[in-house]
């Protein structure tokens, strides 16, 4: 009775990519490079503001760019829910509870984004188009700070975003698919981004990510183990 080897080392057949053809890497791989593009886009729009008077002045003289921007923020979302999944199918063979975690936290915080961003594109736009102007705004801000929803919103978007984004760089690091240095900027990206020390610091979330993209299109199962 003779057993017939497997074609390909276990190693080979388990790694994450071994299964991804051509069509299904180049569409990860724009999926991910444009969610990026749409937050630097979203973030070269809009100009640094202090305050309710200040945002509100500028969205008031800038409508047109101001909806532009907000667009361009909106369709970066579900991308981004897209990217989390990316995380996941990337880290889920080498650290499975590390990419499922990470994963299913920057999903829940992408979601609570999208909430938080309607929300202030919202309050913006129709304060914009009255006489009260900063002070409707500031109200109406000031009203959601108190109320138990946002405040869920809220810290979903923050843990979500800035935990889960932490966690899936580690199982991207161990996961051995993207270049090294893609883990690094996304981790710089996301502790600089709520710091709020560096202009347009979504770039950093774009040259990561295209880094994940070139290790999706790039990786081949012998190369990488």
């Amino acid at each position: 009775m003779s057993v017939t080897a497997p074609s390909q080392p276990l190693e080979v057949r388990e790694h994450p990519l071994a299964t991804w053809r051509t069509g299904m890497r180049t569409v990860v791989a724009v999926t991910v490079v444009a969610a990026g593009a749409l937050q630097v886009g979203g973030d070269l729009l809009e100009p640094d503001t202090e305050g309710y008077a200040e945002k509100l002045a500028w969205v008031a003289g800038h409508q047109g760019t101001y909806t532009l921007s907000t667009i361009l923020w909106f369709l970066s979302v579900p991308l981004l829910i897209g990217v989390a999944a990316v995380f996941i199918a990337l880290g889920r063979v080498r650290s499975p509870k590390l990419a499922w975690t990470g994963g299913s936290l920057l999903i829940l915080g992408m979601a609570a984004l999208g909430v938080i961003q309607g929300v202030e594109a919202g309050i913006y736009v129709g304060a914009a188009g009255t006489d009260l102007g900063p002070d409707l705004a500031e109200q109406m801000f000031t009203a959601l700070d108190s109320s138990a929803f946002a405040g869920v919103v809220f810290i979903s978007m923050l843990g979500g975003s800035l935990g889960g984004m932490l966690v899936s760089v580690v199982s991207l690091w161990r996961s051995r698919t993207v270049p090294r240095w893609a883990p690094v900027l996304l981790a710089a990206f996301i502790v600089l981004d709520f710091v709020g020390a560096v202009p347009v610091v979504h770039t950093l979330l774009l040259l990561g990510l295209a880094g994940v993209a070139y290790g999706v299109v790039r990786s081949r199962p012998d190369a990488a183990h």
